[in-house]
């Protein structure tokens, strides 16, 4: 699932990253990545021009911030020895 770019508008390569990036950068596959995406369990995806599915660095970078701050209140939730 993914949202198509517009033809006619120029976007830096440096604003976007591909799906195999973010798997690389996450050390699971390209198709876990996928799924999450069929899932919803991340931002949906834009297809550009050229057919290639990518995110923009900051949908990626408050996607990974948000799972952080999850991950930390779950841990901080736990209560433990005080």
């Amino acid at each position: 699932m993914s949202t198509p770019l517009p033809r006619n508008v120029y976007f830096p390569a440096d604003w976007w990253i591909t799906l195999e990036e973010i798997a690389a950068d996450l050390r699971v596959s390209t198709t876990e990545v996928t799924e999450w995406a069929n899932r919803k369990l991340m931002p949906t995806p834009h297809v550009g021009p050229d057919g290639v599915s990518r995110l923009s660095r900051a949908e990626f970078d408050a996607w990974m911030a948000s799972l952080k701050d999850s991950a930390g209140s779950d841990a901080n939730m736990g209560g433990g020895d005080q």
